[in-house]
């Protein structure tokens, strides 16, 4: 999810929303991913904000939020969960396809094994001809 999103969802200013996030980041209880189409905000990261906004919205000032945040919660126990399930799925999904694509290097290695070595490139023709004219005239000296 994006800041813009997160700041539909809670129905709150985006300028909020991207502060609210700093404060929670500077302060080690999420971390926002960059990416090409900007900050990223994983569920986790979600539960947290709005853990923090109902702490907010409740009269407590943003320090006092703060301290609440740290004393009473490590964010709720299924979303770890979910999350560490979503990561060992890809994981998964992605020895797999390492896998698959080792096979297929051992593959075509194999075929390249298997293939004739190229044979050696022919001389150019006047070095053909100077060769036979040699040879011609050795057979004759012998002769």
């Amino acid at each position: 999810m994006t800041i813009r999103g997160l700041a539909r969802k809670f129905k709150i200013p985006y300028s909020t929303a991207r502060k609210y996030l700093k404060l929670l980041e500077n302060n080690g209880f999420i971390r926002i991913r960059q990416s090409e189409h900007g900050a990223q905000i994983d569920d986790y990261a979600v539960s947290i904000f709005e853990e923090f906004l109902e702490l907010v919205k409740a009269g407590n000032t943003l320090q006092t939020a703060l301290e609440k945040l740290a004393e009473g919660s490590t964010g709720p126990a299924h979303v770890i969960i979910d999350h560490l399930k979503r990561l060992e799925r890809r994981i998964e999904e992605l020895e797999k396809e390492n896998r698959a694509l080792r096979d297929i290097v051992q593959k075509y290695l194999a075929e390249i094994e298997k293939l004739k070595g190229l044979p050696p490139p022919k001389k150019k023709w006047r070095e053909r001809i100077k060769a036979w004219f040699t040879r011609k005239r050795e057979s004759q000296e012998h002769s």
